[in-house]
């Protein structure tokens, strides 16, 4: 649905060309002031605050109505998708489209590919709603991003997912059966962490940064099936992420969740993350598409 833009009797302030864009959404890179083949994620962000400056629903200077709201909502969507790598890959190929509907389009057909081939492998009373590990949605996009994106867009590797098996030798898993399985482990920097649905790793020191794998190794077995406390909870953490360490800036921090509910998806997003975003799911705008139809680019 177009974003309607407040006329002059309403708001006596000049429209930027910037947030004229946001009516339709074709061109997130003119929006923005970037160039698609130089991309600026400074300049990325100094745009955004300008834009969110003039159609922030507190900044305007009177009684915000349900279209000052949802354009604001849109910009974020769009800063959103314009800070992520993949999704910006997205959008730069489909110039002249809404290119923001284009990227989360491309997200919402990885999940229902992948809950298509979950129902053909359980019963119907496992396929009850129930959350997954971060490594289980990173190993989605890898497997179904390419197929669902036409293999225009592929995603980084997915890590790999230390069980407890690792504290015996004889284990299904162990540590030189983990190497053997992924060489890279010893050729890149890695970042370790527990994959437990916790929240706010980093503010309790459970994140592993640019370490060696004999770093991440020593970390994660300092830590396997030991208590430890997170605000007030306790208990055992047992599954560990080790994944290749991708230096950016805060800003190229972002939230994207999604959930599949009985009737509809629903994709949360948030153009923050990191460690001091806080409490994120609370912030987050909320998007459902329905199921029983056919998606298009117009219907998200």
């Amino acid at each position: 649905m177009p974003i309607v833009i407040p006329n002059q009797g309403e708001d006596s302030r000049p429209v930027p060309k910037q947030v004229q864009c946001l009516e339709n959404g074709t061109d997130l890179f003119k929006m923005f002031e970037v160039d698609m083949n130089k991309f600026d994620s400074s300049q990325v962000r100094k745009s955004y605050h300008k834009m969110a400056t003039f159609v922030h629903p507190d900044k305007l200077g009177r009684e915000p109505t349900d279209a000052d709201r949802a354009r604001f909502t849109k910009l974020k969507q769009a800063y959103t998708v314009l800070m992520d790598e993949q999704l910006r890959a997205v959008s730069s190929t489909q110039q002249g489209t809404d290119s923001t509907a284009s990227a989360l389009l491309v997200l919402e057909g990885v999940l229902r590919k992948a809950l298509f081939q979950s129902s053909q492998e359980r019963s119907v009373e496992d396929m009850s709603v129930k959350p997954i590990r971060e490594h289980a949605g990173k190993s989605l996009l890898e497997k179904y991003l390419p197929e669902v994106s036409g293999g225009k867009h592929k995603m980084g590797c997915a890590g790999v997912l230390v069980t407890p098996a690792v504290l015996d030798s004889t284990g299904s898993q162990t540590w030189d059966s983990i190497l053997q399985a992924n060489p890279w482990l010893k050729t890149t920097n890695l970042v370790a962490k527990p994959d437990q649905l916790i929240k706010r790793r980093g503010k309790a020191g459970l994140i592993a940064v640019n370490k060696t794998f004999d770093e991440a190794k020593q970390w994660v077995m300092d830590r396997m099936c030991k208590e430890q406390q997170v605000e007030h909870v306790t208990g055992q953490l047992n599954h560990f992420l080790v994944e290749p360490f991708v230096l950016h800036k805060q800003e190229q921090e972002h939230y994207i969740c999604m959930l599949s509910h009985r009737y509809h998806d629903e994709i949360l997003f948030y153009h923050e993350g990191g460690v001091d975003v806080g409490d994120v799911d609370a912030k987050a705008e909320k998007l459902e598409l329905p199921f029983g139809e056919t998606l298009t680019e117009a219907i998200v």
